[in-house]
């Protein structure tokens, strides 16, 4: 006897299992452009790994719901939507493919972060696992994407809609990037290092409430007929769904952040002289700042300055412990591998975190602070064999070290003192 072939929202729509591998492979590919083009600075960050995963929804969400619109585009010119209405379960039938496809390109977000965090955690960041939990909000603005498509493809019935729905959900990211829609479909992209800070529960919650209205009310407009043959709990649940989302968005969007700062920040040390210590979730060039910061701090203790004990990488928002130097990071320096003896060198130059370094008066640093500043650090890289005094400087620049020492102890006194109006190139001391 021969089996009756199997039919169902799997086999029919989205096709055998290697259409589905097919398709799931079309969704990683396009979730991974973002992510790669990111130049692997996620590399530095187990969270920014896991971030810049979440970012991957930008392409992944669109190609979702093009292949939704297309999938109910089918079904509509196929006509079968006109037999579920005499099924058992006329609605969840309706809904098959929408779940299949979201099924499959939250198995691609899954793969992706899987990924970026194991890759990170092997280029040395700090892995933290619990943080998985923002996988859960990204996965409902998926739904919303995949419901959208469906919403375009299944009112439509023509193929040309396909385009359009991906088209449509990565405008509303750009909308909600650029504030014009509250932070419902941005999904990652952080600039920074997140060192210090953390996902805000509150603001991915507001998003996975709004996503998961918005994905209720797109599948119950995209055929209401059946819509209507829905269960009475059914009906209730998607309606109050859609009401929580409005809800949500009138009353919570105002001022939402992903990121927040970290109840306490646990930083990861080298003993020295001096030791250094960075935040645990950006530690990564903490070996390589180690090594340079003792050679630059020999050659300042060689003058006769006190060079502070400790040097600390602050996040913003964080105050420092009395006493502790200041390390500077500029652009994805604390992400990176390696880092020069200029971040040292700049480093150790800043024996104080004073006040005026913060001030929005821009007459709190005096006119001397700058040259004095680069002078101190253009001497220390000469010191380390970094690069040549300047040639086309004379006098101080051509003095013995031994008498340069003095400029560089006194400057150093200066800085640790925060009497930043006691400064002075060396060329005029």
């Amino acid at each position: 006897m021969t089996r009756p072939a199997t039919t169902g929202p799997r086999t029919e729509w989205l096709g055998s299992w290697r259409v589905r591998l097919a398709l799931l492979a079309a969704l990683v590919a396009t979730g991974l452009v973002p992510v790669l083009t990111d130049h692997g600075r996620w590399l530095g960050s187990w969270k920014v790994a896991l971030d810049t995963a979440t970012f991957s929804v930008t392409l992944l969400g669109p190609c979702a719901a093009g292949i939704a619109a297309t999938i109910y585009v089918r079904v509509r010119r196929s006509q079968v939507a006109d037999l579920f209405a005499a099924s058992p379960r006329p609605w969840q039938a309706w809904l098959a493919p929408a779940v299949g496809v979201w099924l499959l390109a939250t198995l691609g977000l899954v793969l992706i972060a899987l990924f970026t965090t194991a890759t990170a955690w092997l280029a040395g960041a700090y892995a933290e696992p619990a943080l998985a939990w923002i996988l859960l909000a990204t996965s409902a603005v998926i739904a919303a994407q995949v419901a959208i498509g469906a919403l375009i493809g299944g009112t439509t019935g023509q193929y040309w809609s396909a385009p359009w729905a991906a088209v449509a959900t990565f405008t509303l990211f750009i909308l909600t990037s650029i504030g014009v829609i509250p932070v419902v479909f941005r999904t990652g992209g952080v600039s920074g290092a997140l060192a210090g800070e953390t996902f805000d529960p509150a603001t991915f919650a507001f998003q996975a409430v709004v996503a998961v209205g918005l994905a209720a009310g797109a599948m119950a407009l995209s055929h209401r007929d059946l819509f209507a043959l829905a269960s009475r709990g059914g009906k209730a649940l998607t309606v109050l769904t859609a009401l929580t989302a409005v809800v949500a968005l009138l009353g919570f969007s105002h001022g939402r952040e992903r990121y927040v700062p970290a109840s306490s920040v646990t930083y990861e040390c080298r003993e020295g002289r001096p030791t250094v210590c960075l935040p645990r979730d950006a530690r990564r060039p903490l070996g390589d700042l180690f090594v340079q910061a003792q050679e630059v701090a020999r050659h300042l203790e060689a003058a006769g300055a006190v060079v502070p004990a400790r040097f600390v990488a602050t996040p913003p928002g964080v105050s420092p412990e009395p006493g502790d130097g200041v390390i500077h990071f500029q652009d994805d320096e604390d992400l990176a591998a390696h880092v020069d003896v200029l971040v040292a060198a700049r480093s150790l130059a800043t024996p104080a975190r004073c006040g005026a370094f913060f001030s929005d008066d821009p007459r709190a640093l005096p006119d001397t602070y700058f040259p004095t500043f680069r002078a101190l650090v253009g001497w220390l890289l000469v010191q380390v064999g970094e690069v040549s005094p300047p040639a086309d400087e004379e006098g101080w620049w051509r003095l013995p070290v031994t008498q340069q020492r003095p400029w560089v102890r006194a400057t150093y006194d200066a800085l640790a003192d925060c009497r930043l109006g006691d400064l002075h190139p060396p060329e005029v001391r």
